[in-house]
């Protein structure tokens, strides 16, 4: 038995022998770190290494994991970077192994059809829509009035492009047009921005198929400590939204939501992964442990261990 563990290198390599050492099998890292930066004490405690050529944009990952498939049985598949939920839950699929489907990656990656699952669920969240023209920033702007907040809609993060005020900030918006590529359909996302209260919620799966939370951050409310309570409405909603995009509840999130002008909380987004370092602050000075660390054992199959040896 065999658990893969994707690495791209975006930071130092994580203590994964330490965290997934009493899975009962063999470690597997396919990392895109070039052998040189790869230390004896990197390579410890796997049964294989592999450094992928241009790990980003090649087939190499998934060349290794099938090529791994053929040769040993392969129960698991970690990947806790953002950037390559996707690819493994891709793998998962082609390799029949537990755990986050593509279609449910997609989702979560994508804020429009993550929206759009959200509102079949009856879960409140601020109306939305694509952009594919410069005509639909003007639609929607008569449709629900200003300001509307426009975001990458498949980018980890959703980074915002611009809040429009007014019908001239559209036009200086889209004097060149929506894409440097004139062929090419813009992957945007308008939305009614509101200015209410915001917060930032961890959510990582316990184990007993309960989620803990954790606040990472909020804007426009008094200042809190994040191990405070949340408020039963928000959390309520955080679980919901929850239950909609990761019913399996096998990987930590970051749940962010906005209090609407009638008072009701509304999910903004719901990124799987956690791209807040805060997240990790939060839960290893309230449980002694590293979200990271969670986040590969829930992947891995395996229980979460509330240890302070678990701290990265």
């Amino acid at each position: 038995m065999t658990t893969v563990i994707l690495d791209r290198p975006s930071g130092p390599l994580h203590p994964y022998p330490r965290w997934l050492g009493d899975s009962g099998g063999d470690l597997a890292l396919l990392t895109g770190r070039p052998p040189a930066e790869l230390g004896p004490g990197d390579l410890a405690g796997y049964a294989e290494v592999r450094s992928c050529a241009d790990y980003a944009t090649s087939t190499e990952v998934e060349r290794c994991a099938l090529d791994l498939a053929h040769r040993t049985r392969v129960t698991s598949l970690v990947a806790i970077d953002s950037h390559d939920l996707v690819r493994a839950a891709a793998l998962r699929d082609h390799l029949g192994i537990p755990g986050q489907t593509r279609e449910q990656a997609v989702v979560l990656q994508d804020l429009v059809l993550a929206r759009r699952a959200l509102e079949r669920a009856g879960v409140p969240a601020p109306v939305a829509g694509p952009v594919q023209r410069v005509a639909d920033l003007y639609w929607y702007a008569h449709r629900w009035g200003y300001p509307l907040r426009v975001r990458r809609r498949r980018t980890p993060g959703w980074a915002e492009t611009a809040v429009l005020t007014n019908e001239a900030a559209v036009r200086a918006l889209t004097l060149d047009g929506l894409s440097h590529d004139p062929d090419a359909v813009p992957a945007l996302i308008a939305e009614r921005y509101l200015e209410g209260p915001r917060h930032r919620v961890a959510a990582v799966p316990d184990d007993d198929g309960t989620w803990m939370l954790r606040r990472t951050g909020w804007t426009g409310v008094a200042a809190a400590r994040p191990d405070a309570p949340l408020p039963e409405d928000l959390a309520a909603l955080v679980r919901a939204a929850l239950d909609v995009l990761s019913p399996r509840g096998n990987a930590p999130h970051l749940v962010e939501a906005v209090r609407g002008r009638g008072g009701q909380w509304l999910v903004e987004s719901v990124a799987c992964g956690l791209r807040d370092t805060r997240a990790d602050e939060v839960f290893g000075g309230v449980h002694g442990w590293s979200v990271y660390a969670a986040a590969a054992r829930a992947q891995a199959g395996l229980p979460i261990r509330r240890v302070t040896g678990m701290v990265a």
